[in-house]
Parts: C-alpha cells; structure tokens; sequence
C-alpha cells in the first residue's frame, strides 16, 4: 500500500494514501455526504419531475432540471473513499468551483423567489450542496499538510550510463 511518508522527498507524519477516509473520519462522512446529494439531486431533478410530466400528460422532459453535477459529486465520493494522487486536487477544485457557482445561483434566485415545489427542494438541495463543500474545503484546508504531500509511487532510478559503459569497457 503507497505511504505518503514512506518515499524520499514525501513529508512525514503524512498520512498512507488508501487509508486517508480513515486517519480522517470527515472525509469518510463527506464522502457518502456527497452520495446523498447525488441521490437527492437525482430524485429532485430527474425522477420527480418525470413522475409529475406523466402524472400531468406531458412530456417528460417538461420539468426536468438538466445538470449533471451528480456524477462528479458520485466520483469524488468515491476518490475520497479510495484516495489516489488526484484526490486532494480534484477536491479542492470542485468544491471551490460548487461554492462559487451555488453563491452565484443562490444570490440570483433570492434576488427574484419563486417558491413553487420545484424551486423550493432546488433551494433546499442547494443549501445542503454549499454545506458539504463549505466542509470539504475546510477538511481540505486543516489537513492539507497531511493529504497533500503524496506524489505516488517513487519513478525508478534511472539508469547510470557510466556505470554501463564501464562495464563493458572491464
């Protein structure tokens, strides 16, 4: 298993790669947090609304809200769970990227409230996306000392020539 500390150049006191949603228990959480999210945006954006176009007489694709945020939310669940030399970036990428957009939509819909059924769970799930990556940037933030410092796996030692042509020289 890939130490964070166990490669020359690696910081120490870092933590082992596979076992970071362990030595760091929130990670654990954040990540079926976002598993939750994922379902419940799923749930409010795609299975509600259909269920209510074919209750209406519609078509289905009427009151849809299209967006496929809940992948990535599924994927970085599941990196946090199973952390790879990507994970501590993708992190914090993601979640500084859902902050700024959730504000930016938040800000927007509050300047204009319309509290149908359908904006309302949209507002209600929004609240709950800013949490989560409110969290994470923090964890991310706290423990970037022991999350960050992992490379992978140390590149073989290159060659030495001169050993090489000594060699054949002997």
């Amino acid at each position: 298993m890939p130490c964070y500390g166990s490669r020359a150049g690696d910081v120490a006191g870092a933590i082992p790669a596979a076992s970071a949603s362990r030595e760091i228990p929130m990670l654990g959480f954040l990540a079926h947090f976002l598993f939750i999210l994922a379902a419940w945006t799923v749930t409010i954006k795609f299975a509600f609304p259909v269920a209510y176009a074919v209750a209406q007489g519609v078509p289905i694709g009427s009151f849809v809200m299209w967006d496929f945020w809940w992948a990535v939310h599924l994927w970085l669940g599941w990196a946090l769970l199973h952390w790879r030399r990507y994970t501590f970036a993708l992190a914090a990428v993601v979640s500084v990227t859902e902050i700024v957009i959730v504000a930016v939509k938040l800000v927007l819909f509050l300047s204009a409230p319309q509290w149908t059924i359908w904006r309302t769970n949209w507002f209600i799930n929004k609240l709950f996306v800013l949490a989560c990556f409110i969290l994470l940037l923090g964890v991310l933030v706290v423990n970037a000392q022991r999350l960050r410092p992992w490379r992978g796996p140390a590149a073989p030692a290159a060659p030495d020539i001169d050993v090489k042509l000594s060699e054949r020289a002997g």
